[in-house]
């Protein structure tokens, strides 16, 4: 199961933070994008651009292993998401064999769904998707 997985920059400068951070050390935070207005994250002051360079070194090397995974895929997705853009679910969907890939759509939350509004809704559908395939992956005799 993920939440607005983050398999794709949505800035256009992101991808050259390796560059950037020759210039400049840290950039203001992405925070707080939930549609709740007393939700925190507790999002860090500043964003290092070093650690920008390794978030996209992890998302090609979680693109390049879609192809792996063999069990079901429960995707929860925000419908506004002003953080992780359309091109991640993409992503994910042609990455995935076709047929394992379920995916939720959120109309309550923005991007920290899981402290917004949809949290318990995620909950709940985590729960029962988790206990639906262990269910058929134990009648399978695949436990």
């Amino acid at each position: 199961m993920v939440v607005n997985p983050a398999l794709r920059f949505a800035s256009a400068a992101a991808p050259l933070a390796g560059l950037l951070r020759l210039a400049v050390r840290t950039v203001a935070p992405i925070a707080n994008d939930t549609a709740r207005p007393d939700a925190d994250e507790r999002a860090y002051p500043r964003t290092p651009l070093a650690g920008v360079r390794q978030i996209g070194t992890v998302q090609a090397a979680a693109r390049r292993a879609l192809p792996d995974i063999d069990s079901p895929v429960l995707a929860f997705r925000s419908t506004t998401d002003h953080v992780v853009p359309q091109s991640s679910m993409t992503a994910l969907g042609r990455g995935l064999t076709p047929g394992l890939l379920t995916v939720r759509p959120l109309h309550n939350s923005y991007h920290v769904a899981t402290l917004d509004w949809d949290a318990g809704l995620i909950h709940d559908e985590s729960i029962t998707f988790m206990s639906a395939t262990v269910d058929s992956r134990s009648r399978e005799g695949l436990s």
